[in-house]
């Protein structure tokens, strides 16, 4: 009787496993459903890059593909995406947009926090090149060299509460 209860136990936890398994792949959707998803979706500005945060990892190939490409779609977010997941391999295409004197002023500040959340003390020493520039580029730059730049990170909790 006892190997019965057991079995059915173990049976149990197995289907248990398996529909959280099932639930979870819903709520992780694939890198590319994630990623047209960002691109076309209307949502309110702070859920913006709920699409990519949900997927993670695996639409950042897809995301730097694209980043360096003006005419991308919602490319603000998309670099806000990199930094807030501490996308490492990012770094390159982030130094890359921000050291292009022709982007868009918001485009290369968004770059430089990126760059400062993926990497705090490479961030510092970026930002000191752009200390003298009196836009919203230099105020962001003095901002994480005083140390009072303190962007709010988006988690994967909070993008999942927000699905309905």
């Amino acid at each position: 009787m006892r190997i019965v209860k057991r079995i059915s136990l173990f049976a149990g936890m197995c289907l248990g496993v398996l529909a959280f398994g099932a639930a979870m792949s819903h709520l992780r959707p694939t890198p590319q459903a994630a990623y047209e998803g960002f691109c076309s979706e209307d949502v309110p500005e702070a859920l913006l890059m709920d699409p990519l945060i949900m997927c993670g990892r695996r639409v950042v190939p897809i995301v730097l593909a694209n980043i360096r490409d003006s005419g991308m779609p919602k490319r603000i977010y998309a670099i806000g995406f990199l930094g807030n997941g501490r996308y490492r391999e990012a770094l390159p295409a982030l130094r890359e947009v921000l050291n292009r004197g022709y982007e868009d002023e918001q485009v290369r500040r968004c770059a430089l926090e990126s760059i400062w959340m993926i990497d705090d003390q490479e961030g510092a020493r970026t930002s000191k090149d752009f200390l003298g520039r009196s836009d919203l580029l230099g105020e962001t730059a003095r901002e994480i060299q005083c140390a009072r730049h303190s962007p709010r990170r988006r988690t994967y909790w909070d993008a999942l509460m927000m699905l309905q």
